[in-house]
């Protein structure tokens, strides 16, 4: 369900590190995350890509 401003953001708020965080934890892992438009409206898409098997971690 949207506000009637068509954000989902309830707070009018956008601080952006959302997408920070995400990105963030994809290169940790060796993969990206990118941004697209796909609707003359504003909508978008992300993906994230991860190698499958990609172990960066403390705990190998």
């Amino acid at each position: 369900m949207r506000p009637s401003g068509g954000t989902t953001d309830i707070s009018g708020k956008h601080h952006g590190m959302g997408l920070y965080i995400a990105e963030s934890a994809a290169q940790q892992h060796g993969g990206t995350l990118t941004l697209e438009n796909v609707a003359p409206s504003g909508g978008g898409r992300v993906t994230v890509r991860i190698k499958a098997g990609s172990n960066t971690g403390s705990n190998n």
